[in-house]
């Protein structure tokens, strides 16, 4: 496969296709985009941060050719319908295995502002919005490192991203910020480190972080993993609008 110097050169393809990363990377913000005849193109291939998705008409070279290294050794791979499902199904690599993630409805008008401000950091934790500091800080440990890690640097947040985090004893314990920038919008990351969850702390970041993409007039996005970050979702305002299909690969192991 060849990689295209210009996503937007296949845009047609993935048109009608909502999900905010591939919009993130039609815009230039991360990612990029393969294909096998960038004059003809059959079918498309775009790495997006950690997510894979697909275009146009299955073919097995989009896996057996597959771009592992402009992953970080694995990707979340969206099927776009179900001739391409069985395509994955049948030639990924071993141990890859399929699960269900969740969208989340795109409501700009769904949120509630007085009640996002009700969920406020529970003492002893410290609410902060994202500083350099932080922003640094965030990729010190594992749990923390995708809140900005899709940036370039602290300048390339700065101007574009958002995010809100909750502190103990100066310890980063729980944040939202953008995992990605979209026109018009951000996705939101949601996480908190295990020992200091089901205390409000994510909730409490997350309110913050949608108040303040509303003051500026952009939407925060919100695409779940599991049952627990749709229900995090729906106590802040979003609506579930159903399940999909993804696979977790892993990039071969070398001969």
């Amino acid at each position: 496969m060849i990689r295209l110097p210009d996503p937007r050169r296949v845009s047609d393809m993935f048109e009608g296709r909502h999900d905010t990363l591939i919009r993130a990377c039609l815009s230039g913000f991360c990612g990029g985009v393969w294909t096998d005849d960038p004059a003809s193109p059959r079918f498309a291939v775009m790495v997006s941060a950690d997510f894979t998705f697909f275009a146009g008409i299955p073919d097995h070279r989009a896996i057996t050719e597959f771009p592992w290294d402009a992953t970080a050794g694995y990707s979340i791979l969206v099927p776009p319908d179900g001739a391409w499902d069985a395509l994955l199904a049948t030639c990924l690599p071993e141990g890859t295995r399929p699960f269900e993630r969740y969208a989340i409805r795109h409501e700009p008008d769904a949120f509630d502002e007085e009640t996002l401000r009700r969920f406020v950091c529970p003492a002893p934790y410290e609410l902060r919005r994202f500083d350099e500091e932080l922003y640094r800080r965030s990729f010190d440990e594992a749990w923390s490192r995708d809140f900005c890690a899709n940036f370039r640097d602290w300048e390339h947040y700065a101007a574009q991203g958002v995010g809100y985090g909750a502190l103990l004893d100066g310890k980063l314990v729980s944040g939202a910020s953008a995992y990605a920038v979209y026109p018009g919008g951000v996705e939101l990351e949601v996480d908190t480190e295990a020992s200091h969850r089901r205390r409000g702390l994510a909730r409490a970041c997350a309110a913050a972080a949608i108040l303040d993409c509303r003051a500026r007039g952009i939407y925060a996005s919100w695409d779940a993993a599991n049952p627990a970050s749709v229900k995090l979702a729906e106590s802040l305002g979003y609506h579930l609008q159903g399940s999909y299909r993804a696979f977790f690969a892993k990039a071969p192991a070398a001969n």
